[in-house]
């Protein structure tokens, strides 16, 4: 297994999405002549390198970057930052250093298409405001 750690997200996208991107255009189900091969890319995509790259067309390229440059942002805050972005909801907010799954970490925002739930979750990682981060999601 290689070392991810030292890449940034940028690069582990391009390194993993240059061997194993899927484009949805396609209604994906069961009964799909396409089904069979697509399980097998996938599983040899989560086998290869742990993870695969979707990509849904209708979600411009420009604005994938921002995203995954506005998330790059927000994992690289110190844990004592991240720890601030908490839920009443089980796995929502900050969930990570977890033994089990060391490098395991997710950050959710309760109800992220309202813009206020956004605009507070901002405010509390960038006390002294990040315009950009938060205006990321209301361009989706």
């Amino acid at each position: 297994m290689s070392n991810k750690k030292s890449q940034t997200m940028d690069e582990q996208v391009s390194s993993v999405s240059s061997v194993s991107t899927f484009v949805w255009n396609l209604k994906l189900e069961a009964n799909n002549p396409n089904w069979e091969a697509i399980k097998s890319q996938v599983h040899k995509a989560l086998v290869d390198y742990g993870c695969f790259e979707a990509i849904f067309e209708k979600v411009p390229l420009e604005l994938r970057k921002a995203i995954f440059a506005a998330l790059q942002e927000l994992f690289d805050l110190p844990l004592q930052t991240k720890i601030l972005n908490v839920s009443k909801k089980p796995y929502h907010g900050y969930v990570g250093q977890a033994n089990m799954v060391p490098l395991f970490e997710s950050m959710g925002i309760d109800d992220a298409n309202v813009y206020e739930n956004v605009e507070s979750m901002t405010n509390i990682m960038w006390p002294h405001g990040n315009p950009s981060f938060r205006h990321v999601p209301i361009k989706i």
